[in-house]
């Protein structure tokens, strides 16, 4: 196995192990709140605490995270990820929202790090398709964490603190291996707070406008609102556990699937496409007739919930004039997309669950025709120089090709 070949295969096992340790609590986290007291809104506020350090740092530090050494900035993402589930573990509102913070600075330095040294090894696949595998092996890791939080209920004992303590144990073991095995190459950039550089055009208002809708996708339906309507429906914790299991391996497949669209395929069209999907899966949530209902609903939201982070990541960084610029912006718009989408889930859910998954329909739509109305770029070499970048364990040797001097 090559220096390369086996660097990606640590991020990837790492970066799944960071997605099961989230994926243990996420879903637990607006039921939760609301069981300490919180309102709905309290409960969007709870799972959207993450994402406030992960928009904070992605303006700040696109320029920073992805140019300080890889290992160790992994390995203290892993750390923050532990320390703030044994915090949330504490079962009070306000310690659940300082460990939810908490780990949303791991997440941050995670996918500033790892996410970047993927998407710029990507190769002749493009900048999108070493960005989707990191996305899909974290979400392999988050679609595992309600069928490892259920056989920790099935064990006995307190539900949430044996999750959140399984949530730390497994970022613990994920942070002893990524101290012991990634390695990542010496960036003789400087690192810098600030928002990204503009080599070449910024991406496109309307495609950075796009990534974030299809964030607040994910935050305000898959993390917000779907929990708490199938909690409001009285289903049983090993239901709802096995209905998140369903939307999570959905939205694995259909984010490798979108990553790994032919060329000659509009992703504007396919993103159009899954939004006009997520009607019919918000269709059989609604419906709230009986449990297998219910999973079926949240399985046809997963293909939605993966496409509409995918899709407008390949649209981006496959057609990048500099890639660490157009990964810093794409990350904002994400980011920004994550923290809204569960606000105003969580203000949508004061009407009642049910009726904020109705209401979901019109920015899902809007997204569709926002899609559609996104101009393409001509696909652009997403392959950055990387003369700056000197192995940490060899002596820098020049690169022959440009595919030998890629990470």
């Amino acid at each position: 196995m090559s220096p390369a070949t086996q660097r990606r295969t640590t991020l990837l096992v790492v970066t799944t192990g960071s997605g099961l340790a989230l994926g243990l609590t996420g879903p637990l986290v607006p039921v939760l709140a609301v069981h300490l007291g919180a309102t709905a809104f309290g409960a969007g506020a709870a799972v959207a605490a993450l994402q406030v350090p992960v928009v904070v740092l992605g303006l700040l530090g696109s320029r920073w995270i992805p140019r300080l050494p890889l290992r160790r900035t992994v390995t203290a993402s892993l750390v923050l990820c532990a320390a703030g589930a044994g915090v949330a573990a504490l079962a009070a509102y306000p310690l659940l929202v300082a460990g939810r913070a908490l780990q949303g600075v791991g997440v941050a330095l995670l996918t500033g790090a790892a996410g970047y040294a993927l998407t710029s090894g990507g190769g002749r696949a493009g900048g999108g398709a070493g960005f989707g595998s990191f996305q899909a092996a974290w979400f392999a890791g988050i679609a595992a964490g309600p069928v490892a939080a259920l056989a920790v209920a099935l064990a006995g004992g307190d539900l949430v603190t044996a999750t959140f303590a399984a949530a730390a144990a497994v970022a613990s073991a994920a942070a002893i291996l990524a101290a012991a095995a990634v390695r990542g190459e010496r960036n003789t950039h400087r690192p810098r707070l600030g928002l990204p550089e503009r080599h070449g055009p910024r991406p496109p208002r309307r495609l950075l406008l796009l990534s974030g809708a299809g964030q607040a996708t994910r935050s305000g339906l898959a993390v917000t609102i779907v929990p708490l309507v199938g909690a409001g429906d009285g289903l049983s914790t090993g239901t709802l556990l096995a209905a998140l299991t369903a939307l999570g391996v959905a939205d694995v497949l259909a984010m490798l699937a979108a990553s790994r669209l032919p060329p000659r395929l509009d992703r504007r069209a396919a993103m159009a496409v899954a939004c006009a999907w997520g009607l019919i899966a918000l269709t059989l949530i609604g419906l709230g007739a009986t449990a297998l209902t219910f999973v079926l609903g949240c399985a046809a939201l997963g293909v939605t919930v993966g496409a509409t982070w995918v899709l407008p990541a390949a649209l981006v960084l496959d057609t990048a004039q500099q890639l660490e610029s157009a990964f810093g912006w794409y990350r904002i718009a994400c980011d920004t997309g994550l923290l809204l989408g569960a606000l105003v889930a969580g203000l949508l859910a004061l009407t009642g669950p049910t009726t904020a998954l109705g209401l979901w329909t019109v920015p899902l739509l809007a997204t569709g025709a926002l899609a559609l109305a996104v101009r393409p770029r001509p696909a652009a070499d997403h392959r950055v120089p990387t003369a700056h970048l000197v192995p940490q364990t060899a002596p820098r040797t020049a690169a022959t090709t440009p595919e030998e001097a890629l990470p």
